[in-house]
């Protein structure tokens, strides 16, 4: 028998990665091109069990099949939710072979290496990757996989792409043109989703905050929200999340970090699964967790979205520094400064605009998401101040 030409550096002995990737909860694939036979040599076990999937896949060199990208697109509308399938920006060039595959929060591995998702790549080129089972290591691969610039996959997409595919090696005016028309679409997707928000009005942003929470209005409104997050914390009988109905409709009827209007009457009959819903995402709020709450999720209750969930962990443990409120007041404030968010973002979305709050508040203070949910508030309810005179 010949002997593999795929070497995986750091597996330890008796681990078989093909068995944690079919056993795995959560798979994340990040690849430069994709191929049907590629995806051949993984997908059984990829799609094995219950499992959340999420892939960026890269359109450059014209090398990812387009039939793939229909069969992934079925998957995702088959599995909402379940199967996510994102294709990255063509510029700057999109590069890595990375596989990060969780049993648990605590639990997984990942290969980092120089294969692809093709043929050549999984079985018969030259390739080598390196095993990582380490718990910080993986937590750094995770929040990178979040960090990736990435477009929801849609027909647009893969019907301007297939013009372009195996096209020649001189490209004609034609081509140039459709590669453009490519190129705009993803860019489109981008400013939609949130996830090019590289180009917003920081500085203006950081001085009105800076501004308003040394007036007596902010100082004042700030001291509401530390009254409703202690309201908030006895509603829902935080750490354990122990809170029965009563303990819900209260926390609906708390203002502080913005009302949520109960649209609808039956979810506080479903205050049990609320609970689990709850001590899922406080226990490791990451995207998997987040995906968890969210509609389609395992632990979805109707009703439940990122103005319920981000006002709970702006609350929970150390949230004032970690987590900022999500909701409209939110969204058309950071509008004003460039920063579009989007109505329903994903998990991902939602993570990166945290870790990109943060920095921006960290860079003068500590940041206080308590404080900024204040400052939301106040613009929201100035709407000629929504957008400073730098973008005008």
């Amino acid at each position: 028998m010949m002997k593999s030409l795929i070497a995986t550096i750091g597996i330890p002995n008796g681990v078989a990665p093909k068995e944690g990737l079919h056993s795995a909860k959560c798979v994340k694939i990040a690849t430069a091109f994709a191929t049907l036979s590629g995806w051949a040599e993984i997908h059984e076990d990829v799609l094995a069990g219950e499992k959340t999937v999420d892939i960026i896949v890269g359109l450059n060199g014209n090398i990812t099949q387009p039939e793939l990208l229909e069969e992934w697109l079925r998957l995702a509308e088959e599995n909402p939710g379940k199967f996510n399938v994102s294709v990255a920006p063509r510029k700057p060039v999109f590069h890595p072979k990375v596989l990060i595959a969780r049993q648990g929060r605590d639990r997984g591995f990942a290969i980092v290496g120089s294969g692809n998702l093709t043929s050549g790549g999984q079985s018969k080129n030259i390739e080598c990757g390196a095993y990582v089972e380490n718990k910080t290591m993986l937590s750094e691969l995770d929040n990178w996989f979040t960090g990736l610039s990435r477009v929801t996959l849609n027909r647009r997409i893969i019907n301007r792409y297939r013009k372009l595919y195996k096209s020649p090696k001189e490209p004609t005016s034609i081509d140039i043109q459709l590669s453009k028309e490519l190129d705009e679409e993803i860019d489109k997707g981008l400013l939609n989703s949130g996830s090019a928000a590289n180009d917003w009005n920081r500085d203006s942003f950081i001085a009105d905050f800076q501004s308003f929470i040394k007036t007596e209005e902010g100082k004042k409104a700030l001291e509401a929200r530390k009254a409703g997050a202690k309201k908030i914390k006895r509603a829902l009988r935080m750490p354990d999340f122990d809170f029965t109905k009563a303990g819900w409709e209260e926390f609906y009827g708390i203002e502080a970090f913005g009302w949520i209007v109960p649209i609808n009457t039956q979810m506080s009959k479903q205050y049990k699964k609320l609970r689990l819903a709850f001590q899922t995402l406080a226990s490791n709020p990451d995207e998997e967790a987040i995906k968890s709450v969210l509609s389609g999720g395992n632990h979805w209750v109707k009703g439940l979205g990122y103005n319920v969930l981000s006002k709970m962990l702006t609350v929970y443990g150390n949230g004032r520094r970690e987590w900022p409120v999500l909701n409209r007041r939110v969204r058309e404030t950071m509008l004003g400064y460039g920063y579009e968010i989007g109505k329903k973002p994903p998990a991902s979305v939602y993570l990166k605009f945290s870790d990109d709050m943060r920095q921006a508040l960290s860079d003068s203070r500590e940041p206080d998401f308590w404080a900024f949910d204040a400052f939301c508030e106040w613009k929201s309810h100035k709407p000629s101040a929504l957008i400073p005179e730098a973008v005008l």
